[in-house]
């Protein structure tokens, strides 16, 4: 395979090797845990260093962007139409809706009492909102929780705040808000085209973790692409990195241009672009997985970072394209064996959940796609509003990083039950390629219930997060706008769902909304200082077509 030379100011790479993709039908006969290095990235990223406090401005003007989210099925790009069809095949409307089984009953949570310390809650309040990410959507929420700090980046802002903790009670305290761009030291106009037209390169999709092992944040953002004016294809991704647990300090800020890396067909698909991107980490690696996209798709692609060079400044790693996707990385706990850390796809209209095992720490193999036998899955169809608008569900894809504790591997996505968008998890042991348990949770047996993740702690004790909307049946109509919703599941086997409750009830406002962009993913995550603590963050609808932010703290089941 002949590969185009680095051409990047920013990251010379080598030649990229690559591990062989296996096709979502071939998956199952696959040999596990066999695999390849990937290729070695060598040379420079080009990183600077920010004093903290000069990154923050009261007043940002933040860049608006706006989001497409690109439906993927077996390694295919799907066509919105197609996307459409697969979603309302079964129908969705009033009449169409008898519920689900009565079997399901144990696992619905209704009513949804409000927050309170009653019911394990510590904290609920709003994060950041659309004005202030200047117009810009979906939400892309995301959060990171430190022992004195929280970091909440979304599409086009960042927000740092201080936290209280105690056993009884939470807070945070905005402390910024900064444009995305200035924050991650990105110019959101590179240059011009050959045609001396501006290059619009602002950042979007953004993930962001608390490494309990170094005592950082890690940011990421994605950036869109652009040639300059020599005609040079660029791809960007954008890291920035605390020097210490207190995000207010210093930052590095690194951009790592992967254009060389991801065209592999120079021919045929000459500028792929990252999609969906994700974040996740272990004792050794950071891991950054994105969709590539141009004219066609062609599968995801794995950044290994070394977490001590990176952390140190001295980043370096490894990469692999043409991988299964859309590809979540996990947030490693505890390895599994041989030092696994297991990395997850959907196979939608399967029984089987994929996966790939990486070893070696700091020198990664990464194994060949094998998969997990699950119950049968669909695509979920949108999620239905009073009065008739709906909200995008998404494509079965697992949204947000998956948590590993040992080879247990917690993952949770929304798909089709009985033709409901129903969130669905699953602890899977991704040594012994086995499905240790499985559980359906949604709000009543007419909710949509849908955009979840998902954290566990050491012990196994679990916390989801979703949205969910309401109308009944067509004898029994309800109007129950998108709420979010938490429920926790103890860490015992077979799981047992605990409601905790509702963050926020939608309102009438949210049936001005038709197939909307609900937000891509929202956020749990541990408290380093207590794991029986969890945060969470997720959007709903504040006024017509404006986001809001609900960060949320609160207690978990053991």
């Amino acid at each position: 395979m002949k590969l185009l030379p680095v051409v990047s100011l920013t990251l010379a790479l080598a030649a990229i090797g690559g591990s062989t993709r296996i096709q979502t039908a071939d998956a199952q006969n696959a040999t596990p845990h066999s695999g390849k290095s990937g290729t070695k990235i060598h040379g420079r990223f080009l990183g600077v260093t920010h004093p903290g406090h000069s990154l923050f401005s009261p007043a940002p003007h933040a860049h608006k962007v706006i989001v497409p989210f690109h439906p993927l099925l077996h390694n295919k790009a799907l066509t919105m139409k197609e996307y459409e069809a697969l979603k309302n095949k079964n129908g969705h409307s009033l009449s169409a809706r008898n519920g689900r089984d009565a079997a399901f009953s144990e696992n619905s949570f209704s009513p949804l009492a409000s927050p309170s310390s009653s019911n394990g809650f510590l904290y609920t309040g709003a994060g950041l909102n659309q004005n202030q990410a200047g117009g810009s959507y979906p939400s892309d929420c995301s959060l990171a929780v430190g022992p004195s700090y929280a970091v909440e980046p979304s599409n086009s802002v960042v927000a740092i705040y201080s936290k209280t903790l105690t056993d009884s009670t939470a807070s945070l305290t905005q402390l910024s808000i900064t444009d995305a761009n200035t924050f991650m030291n990105w110019p959101a106009v590179q240059g011009v085209d050959p045609n001396g037209n501006a290059n619009y390169s602002g950042a979007f999709d953004p993930r962001v973790v608390y490494d309990e092992r170094g005592k950082r944040f890690i940011v990421t953002y994605d950036a869109f692409p652009y040639v300059d004016a020599n005609g040079v294809y660029h791809s960007p991704m954008l890291l920035a990195i605390s020097q210490s647990s207190d995000p207010t300090g210093a930052w590095d800020t690194y951009n790592v241009d992967v254009a060389a890396s991801i065209t592999t067909d120079p021919i045929n698909n000459p500028t792929p672009f990252l999609d969906f991107p994700n974040l996740g980490i272990d004792d050794s690696n950071i891991y950054i997985t994105a969709d590539v996209l141009g004219t066609y798709y062609q599968g995801a692609t794995l950044l290994v970072l070394n977490r001590t060079e990176f952390e140190s400044g001295v980043p370096n790693g490894n990469i692999w394209t043409g991988l299964n996707g859309t590809l979540t990385p996990p947030f490693v706990r505890t390895a599994g064996t041989n030092n696994s850390s297991y990395f997850v796809f959907s196979q939608p209209y399967s029984t089987a959940v994929g996966m790939y095992a990486l070893t070696g720490g700091t020198n990664p193999v990464l194994s060949t796609a094998y998969s997990i036998t699950v119950p049968y899955y669909e695509i979920p169809p949108n999620a239905t509003q009073p009065g008739g608008a709906t909200l995008d569900t998404l494509d079965a894809r697992f949204q947000d990083k998956i948590v590993q504790v040992g080879d247990s591997v917690y993952a949770v996505h929304s798909v089709s039950s009985n033709n409901f968008p129903t969130v669905r998890a699953y602890e899977l042991d991704g040594y012994q390629e086995t499905l240790k348990q499985t559980i359906d949770c949604y709000r009543t047996a007419t909710s949509d219930d849908f955009n979840p993740s998902i954290t566990v702690n050491d012990i196994g004790s679990v916390a989801i997060n979703w949205n969910c909307t309401d109308i009944g049946t067509r004898t029994s109509p309800l109007t129950t706008f998108e709420t979010i919703a938490v429920a926790t599941l103890s860490g015992k086997k077979p799981w047992v769902a605990h409601t905790k409750g509702k963050i926020v009830a939608g309102s009438a406002s949210d049936r001005a909304r038709y197939n909307f962009r609900n937000g891509d993913y929202s956020m749990l995550v541990l408290d380093p200082t207590n794991p029986l603590v969890a945060w969470g963050v997720n959007m709903n609808t504040a006024d017509y077509f404006v986001w809001q932010n609900y960060i949320f703290g609160f207690k978990l089941t053991k």
